[in-house]
């Protein structure tokens, strides 16, 4: 019997070791696990971090900084957090995660191809205008873009062969709450954190800090904060205090003329790249007699008309706005109270403007009517329309033809402003033109040559129909900016040449002439209605003030009148500007 017992109690305990083996074996299996799981997550994060690099480095060499490596990846893990605690499922949250990065990163390189510059937050109010213009791109991807498919490639890799290591284990619902809680509660954090890094290179954040830190960044500037020292009623005051009241024959006043030409620049002169100068004969008006010429710095690069157009008809720059705005869809939704539309409707023009292209673009159909133009006629509502012979976009020739036909309908007393942006020579530039010389040797640079002569012959065209009127007519005529011919980030450190574009007033009687002008966008309505003897608005005087002392203000630089360049700070004279702009454009 006893022995019996002995053996009895042997294999009990045997068996309870073999147990507690068991357990132990379960418990390191299921930490290993954890490990496989957590371990993938992070190489899967590292994997996308990379192709993230890749895809944003644009000409530059790879940045990787410690600092933002964690961060990002810390980011990504929050939103993770988010979307597993609302689907529940790893592989499809971490798959929702990298799609949106990687979706994001390839557009933003496209984008950043095309352009020059990288994506803001803003464009998603340009989406629409993005996509008209898209049809004539053209696109050439480089290494690093295969580099970071390769990575993209690699990720899915990873989740196909190591599918059954990830854990999959349902989560009850107030762990769910709280992984959503700690997502969001994690990003709001970051977003306090980040709230003072500069912005003022968008293609240097998104190379040297990464998507996710630069999108958190830009979202938190979207709200406007006024300048230090605002206050409504001081701007009021300011701006009545330049009123004047002076009597003007208004029977004697010019009709107007004012082209905006799309990416027109004396390329050929600013560069001495190529074979010839393709704009010989604006080069040669500009010096004539009745004209006042010089050159005029822009606030965009490569793209960005509506918001040259909005700094040119208001005075207004857009210094105050966050990196990356468009004015004309973020900030204006009521009528324009002060302009150079309002101004010469005061001196009893009848007004029109006129753009050969989708209505939707920019959003002007409704832009134009809250600026308050009598009249507005896109491509749509415009006959005798011809295509350029490098794409889709309509010839400037043709699109003077509704401008010399409105003119040739007005009644002899009516005084005429008629508003013209052009779009010929809009980017993508392909197909040469066989009838014209070749002006560089560079196809893309060529292009672009023959195509702003072609401008150049039709203001030519435009200039000798207004020779032969009797009445008075003054023409304002000027490129929105440079086009981004060399593919190169659009930084806002760019030489100040790359903002330089031509302008020239011409009038059929006589004006004062004034040549090798160096203004900017901001100031061009002043010399027009100068020229053309149109009584100055509050801030016209207050903008011949300012121009003393600072004769080039644009949303990147300006310059004093000491010819000193300044970039971000600014002095306590544009502060009071930038006071009065903001009370324009929020307040009034």
């Amino acid at each position: 019997m006893v022995i019996l017992e002995e053996k009895k109690e042997a294999v009990f305990q045997e068996n309870q070791e073999k147990q507690e083996d068991k357990g132990k074996s379960k418990k390191e299996k299921k930490w290993l696990k954890y490990l496989w799981h957590f371990a993938l997550i992070v190489a899967i994060l590292a994997q996308l971090f990379f192709a993230m690099k890749y895809f944003e480095a644009g000409e530059e060499n790879l940045i990787i900084e410690d600092p933002w490596t964690w961060e990002t990846i810390a980011i990504w893990f929050s939103i993770y957090l988010i979307i597993k605690g609302i689907t529940n499922k790893t592989k499809l949250s971490l798959t929702i995660l990298i799609g949106l990065e990687t979706i994001f990163d390839i557009i933003n390189y496209i984008v950043r191809t095309v352009r020059g510059s990288t994506i803001t937050v803003s464009d998603m109010f340009a989406i629409r205008t993005a996509l008209s213009v898209s049809k004539n791109m053209h696109l050439e991807f480089d290494a690093k873009f295969y580099i970071g498919m390769l990575f993209v490639i690699l990720i899915i890799a990873t989740l196909v062969i190591f599918r059954r290591k990830f854990i999959e284990q349902k989560s009850k619902w107030f762990i769910r709450v709280l992984k959503i809680l700690i997502g969001v509660i994690a990003i709001i954090s970051f977003a306090i954190a980040f709230k003072d890094h500069s912005l003022w290179d968008m293609n240097h954040n998104y190379r040297w800090k990464g998507t996710p830190v630069t999108l958190i960044r830009s979202f938190t500037s979207l709200n406007t904060i006024p300048p230090s020292g605002y206050d409504k009623e001081e701007a009021k005051n300011i701006l009545e205090s330049y009123e004047e009241s002076k009597t003007i024959n208004k029977d004697d006043l010019p009709n107007i003329i004012v082209i905006i030409n799309e990416s027109f620049c004396d390329y050929y002169n600013l560069y001495k790249d190529g074979f010839s100068d393709s704009i010989e004969y604006f080069t040669k008006l500009s010096k004539e007699e009745n004209v006042v010429s010089g050159v005029m710095y822009s606030s965009s690069f490569g793209g960005e008309t509506a918001n040259v157009e909005y700094e040119f008809l208001t005075q207004n720059s857009l210094r105050i706005l966050p990196v990356g705005s468009y004015v004309f869809q973020q900030y204006i939704s009521d009528p324009v109270k002060a302009s150079l539309v309002q101004v010469l409707k005061n001196s009893g023009y009848k007004t029109s403007a006129i753009h050969p292209w989708e209505s939707y673009a920019y959003s002007r159909n409704k832009i134009y009517e809250l600026f308050d133009f009598d009249a507005i006629k896109f491509k749509d509502d415009i006959e005798g329309l011809e295509k350029n012979f490098n794409n889709e976009f309509y010839s400037d020739r043709s699109t003077y033809n509704e401008m010399l036909k409105q003119i040739n309908q007005k009644s002899q007393n009516e005084r005429i402003f008629e508003y013209v942006l052009t779009v010929q020579n809009h980017t993508g530039y392909w197909n040469t033109d066989p009838k014209q010389i070749k002006y560089n040797n560079d196809n893309s640079k060529n292009v672009y040559m023959q195509l702003i002569h072609e401008s150049a012959d039709a203001l030519k065209y435009v200039i000798d129909e207004l020779k032969e009127k009797e009445e008075k007519y003054i023409l304002l005529f000027f490129g929105d900016h440079q086009p981004n011919l060399d593919g190169s980030k659009n930084s806002t450190n760019r030489p100040i040449e790359h903002y330089e574009t031509p302008f020239l007033i011409w009038a059929n009687y006589d004006i004062e002439e004034k040549y090798n002008i160096r203004t900017s966008t901001v100031y061009l309505q002043n010399y027009l209605l100068k020229a053309a003897g149109i009584q100055y608005s509050s801030m016209n005087n207050y903008m011949e003030r300012l121009q003393k002392y600072y004769p080039i203000i644009t949303k990147n630089f300006y310059i004093d009148n000491l010819g000193n360049i300044h970039r971000e700070e600014d002095t306590d004279k544009l502060e009071e500007y930038n006071k009065l702009v903001y009370y324009r454009i929020f307040d009034n």
